[in-house]
């Protein structure tokens, strides 16, 4: 895309500098922990840098698994407002985080609510009118 395709995404990627952190490595192996530990830190040419940013257990890990509901909820219904109209969208999300409501609901019912109409068939040379 033309994000991908700007000349200074390359000199980003020429600047940068990954390393391992052995105890990040041996975290993530112990499987008491199972940490995905990660860490940046920016430094500019002037020698400032930003502070170091660590973060052990991302949103999403096991050990944070219910903070990440909410997230993954505007998440969701974002992705359903991108293909269905807005009414659409609240309909499906609001099925989906009802779950006795969800359990209850005919299969045919659920498919018809994902759905996208179709343009009416014409067969070629047709006339409406």
């Amino acid at each position: 895309d033309a994000v991908e395709m700007d000349p200074r995404i390359d000199m980003l990627r020429k600047r940068t500098q990954v390393l391992e952190n052995p105890q990040y490595s041996a975290a993530y192996l112990d499987a008491d922990r199972r940490s995905v530990t990660n860490a940046v830190q920016v430094h500019f040419a002037d020698r400032t840098s930003t502070p170091k940013i660590e973060l052990e257990y991302p949103l999403g890990h096991v050990r944070r698994r219910t903070e990440a509901f909410p997230q993954l909820e505007r998440k969701l219904l974002a992705s359903f407002s991108k293909a269905f109209p807005r009414q659409r969208a609240h309909q499906i999300f609001d099925a989906l985080m009802d779950p006795q409501r969800f359990d209850a609901m005919p299969v045919g019912q659920f498919t018809e609510m994902l759905a996208v109409p179709s343009a009416p068939y014409l067969l070629p040379g047709a006339n409406l009118a």
